[in-house]
């Protein structure tokens, strides 16, 4: 994984919040968590949908990413 994309990334969410609609700043978040999924092997496509609908698989995904780094 390159952190420097990813931090790329959080700082191009930061310096929009407040400025860029909430649709795009959103949007900007869905590919950073995305990106952050691939890098780590997990499989992405697919997992945004239309509008501010709920993405229970995206959610299932960072779930069991996040269950995976917890410490034993």
């Amino acid at each position: 994984m390159s952190s420097t994309i990813l931090l790329e990334k959080l700082i191009d969410i930061e310096k929009s919040i407040g400025v860029e609609p909430e649709s795009l700043i959103r949007h900007k978040v869905l590919e950073a968590q995305e990106y952050l999924l691939r890098t780590q092997g997990f499989f992405s496509t697919g997992l945004r949908g239309p509008g501010d609908e709920e993405h229970p698989q995206r959610e299932a995904l960072l779930r069991a990413f996040s269950l995976r780094r917890e410490p034993s």
